[in-house]
């Protein structure tokens, strides 16, 4: 439950929400914290919003047998693979996981 601190609209403790959306070899993280009720006010505490969209594990190149002149049918090949977006994706999975 949601318990503000006084009138102002600030919360007494922050909300955090993660999200992590995924596609085949693409991942987009975001994080809100909300931290007041008070969404019409500019001055004071703020929420904040944290995005990290288009971060691809690797590349995939799937097999083209029509490109090869006897039909050969080779695996798929994965490419370039950054081991930052493991680190990334294992860091918000793993959030709040020991509390």
């Amino acid at each position: 439950m949601l318990q503000v601190k006084d009138g102002t609209g600030t919360l007494e403790h922050p909300v955090t929400v993660l999200n992590i959306s995924a596609s085949e070899n693409e991942f987009n993280f975001i994080a809100v914290q909300l931290n007041t009720l008070d969404l019409g006010s500019t001055g004071g505490v703020k929420n904040f919003l944290w995005t990290d969209l288009g971060n691809r594990m690797y590349v995939k190149q799937r097999c083209q047998p029509w490109k090869h002149p006897n039909r050969e049918y080779t695996p798929t090949h994965y490419s370039n693979y950054d081991p930052m977006v493991f680190k990334k994706f294992l860091a918000m999975y793993l959030y709040n996981y020991l509390k």
